[in-house]
């Protein structure tokens, strides 16, 4: 599947998809559910943010 969904129960101000260098690829505060298909295969960082702290912070593979 080329989507990931963020659930919690926890808020949440914006969720930050980041590659392995720290750039930012997406960036949503509205939606917990992304489509990821045109990200090329590697390693990301999914960071979750609420009241500008970070809340969780998860590594991801995405292999085509």
């Amino acid at each position: 599947t080329n989507t990931i969904e963020v659930k919690g129960n926890q808020p949440y101000d914006q969720i930050e998809i980041l590659d392995v260098l720290g750039k930012s690829i997406l960036i949503d505060n509205i939606s917990n559910k992304f489509d990821i298909s045109e990200l090329n295969a590697g390693f990301y960082i999914l960071k979750i943010i609420s009241n500008k702290k970070v809340l969780a912070k998860n590594t991801f593979i995405k292999i085509d």
